[in-house]
């Protein structure tokens, strides 16, 4: 979050408390002469920094994360994981902000829930997220255009611009959002004293699967050998 640190006030740079209460005001800082100690675990201010989410959201997905099975969450498929993630945020208008910051990313996620992108309340998106559920599950699971299309509440025209939009415009920001998710488990099985090689593979590369439309490893691995492949070729040619 800090590729932009030269547009902040000037006084702020090389002043990490400085820093941390201009992009989290909301957090207590404590600088003493020894360093900058936060009020959060290290793995929530290693999460938040390289995300720029805000501490409390990540901590409390470390928290719903912490609550579940090791052992199930490493059996999670991409939908599974999907439709977690999306319960995870349903009917929390704080989490949504923080994981679809900016009104243009909101309004595309207005738009796929078949809301008014003009009159659109945050409430709603809250309320009513975990419908991206099967578009998203589409998606991944290499449906074309047109079915993503035909799933996505709205008029439809014959440019599929429903699935043009949600594909090319919203797809990347769940992907940064879930990407969120991969990294606060990574942090936590490593203070748990895994190896990074014991990680699931999946879990390592959620955030890659979801932003390429793919749902399992064999799948992301073809498509890295073969960049020209498209994404529908791609489960055509594994899915045999």
């Amino acid at each position: 979050p800090y590729n932009c640190i030269e547009k902040w006030p000037t006084d702020y740079r090389n002043d990490w408390p400085a820093i941390i209460r201009f992009r989290w005001p909301s957090i207590t800082v404590i600088d003493n002469n020894l360093g900058l100690d936060l009020i959060y675990d290290s793995w929530v201010e290693v999460v938040s920094l390289k995300t720029g989410i805000d501490p409390s959201i990540i901590e409390q997905l470390g928290k719903s994360l912490a609550d579940e099975k090791i052992e199930l969450l490493f059996e999670f498929s991409v939908a599974e994981w999907i439709g977690w993630f999306l319960d995870w945020l349903k009917d929390n208008e704080l989490r949504i902000v923080e994981m679809f910051p900016g009104l243009a990313a909101q309004a595309q996620l207005a738009r796929v829930l078949g809301l008014k992108v003009t009159t659109y309340k945050l409430s709603e998106l809250a309320e009513n997220i975990t419908a991206i559920k099967p578009i998203l599950i589409a998606y991944v699971a290499g449906e074309n255009y047109q079915t993503v299309n035909n799933l996505i509440p709205g008029t439809s025209d014959v440019f599929l611009t429903k699935a043009r939009n949600f594909i090319l415009r919203l797809v990347p920001q769940i992907s940064f959002a879930i990407s969120a998710v991969s990294l606060t488990l990574k942090e936590q099985l490593l203070l748990l004293d895994y190896e990074p090689d014991d990680i699931p593979f999946l879990v390592r590369n959620l955030a890659s699967m979801v932003r390429e439309g793919l749902d399992t490893q064999e799948k992301l691995q073809y498509k890295m050998d073969r960049r020209a492949y498209l994404r529908v070729q791609i489960h055509d040619a594994l899915d045999i």
